[in-house]
């Protein structure tokens, strides 16, 4: 088996420190496209390559235009081109627990062609320390893609235009989910990134989709911040073991490069563009109304 772990990174500054490193712990080859970015992730990951000569691919993309489908596909190939057998899914906020290094190449390696390796998804609630439990979707999942096992067949592309929020590529199908570990996902452990990058997708979807209803959009990013019935847990001391000197490259403080550019966004097109949407106070400003948060349905689950 060749595993090929992929990331798509834009201002990942605040994490990617972390996460890279703890994927080539588990993966071969690490294959990034740096999309747009402003902040320092593209020194960071540079230091990561030099740590690990050979084992990290860096693609580049300035469009700042989000294009998910047509960037995965991009590191894909590259990953393909780079002898994968088996390709792994991670984002920058996406950490594997500890207690799941062990093992977790075995699982992937004998998954079939075109299968995904499904796991467990914890998310860090608020800190790197606590994750969410109570009966929500973001408690107890165990359907989060986090490989699959290659194919000529597989590829990513937009569905009926829609461009986003697809993880695993087309044409694969369900494979193994496992007892043990799975991934820490740490968009919730900084709160004030959470809701800036959830007004964002807000904002972006409203001026990339106009004919998409506004509830519609609000009803899909109103479910990550929604914090009803919440109940948390100490994270178990397994999950960060081998990560603790890695903690250092975590930044929850940071501020979110979404923030600045939904006022951008605001300032182009003006208020009543987003009218209808909870933006989370970015759209603060003298005369300024919040929306309220809008109740949670909808088929799409952004991660």
């Amino acid at each position: 088996m060749r595993l090929i772990a992929t990331m798509p990174l834009r201002n990942e500054a605040w994490i990617v420190g972390l996460s890279s490193r703890v994927v080539l712990m588990w993966a071969d080859h690490l294959v990034c496209l740096l999309h747009a970015s402003t902040d320092r992730t593209a020194e960071i990951i540079g230091q990561v390559a030099q740590e690990h000569p050979g084992r990290v691919t860096i693609l580049t993309e300035s469009d700042p235009t989000w294009r998910e489908m047509d960037h995965r596909q991009r590191m894909l190939t590259t990953a393909r081109g780079l002898g994968a057998t088996h390709i792994a899914l991670t984002d920058a906020d996406e950490v594997l627990t500890g207690d799941s290094l062990s093992g977790v190449r075995d699982r992937i390696a004998g998954l079939h062609p075109t299968a995904c390796f499904q796991t467990a998804m914890s998310c860090m609630w608020r800190s790197l320390d606590r994750y969410r439990i109570d009966g929500s979707t973001w408690a107890g999942r165990r359907d989060f893609v986090l490989a699959f096992a290659d194919a000529p067949s597989l590829s990513w592309r937009p569905v009926l235009g829609y461009d986003h929020h697809q993880r695993n590529p087309l044409g694969s199908r369900q494979g193994v989910t496992p007892v043990f570990g799975g991934v820490m996902h740490l968009q919730w452990a900084s709160w004030r990134r959470l809701t800036a990058k959830h007004a964002w997708y807000q904002m972006h979807e409203r001026l990339r989709y106009p004919t998409k209803p506004v509830a519609l959009i609000a009803r899909t990013y109103a479910r990550a911040p929604d914090e009803r019935g919440l109940k948390t847990a100490e994270v178990p001391a397994g999950w960060w073991k081998p990560y603790r000197e890695l903690r250092s490259h975590v930044d929850l403080d940071a501020e979110p490069w979404h923030e600045a550019e939904c006022r951008r966004l605001l300032e182009l097109y003006g208020k009543s563009r987003f009218a209808g949407l909870n933006l989370h106070g970015v759209d603060r400003v003298p005369g300024a109304e919040r929306v309220p948060v809008v109740a949670r349905t909808s088929r799409f689950e952004p991660f």
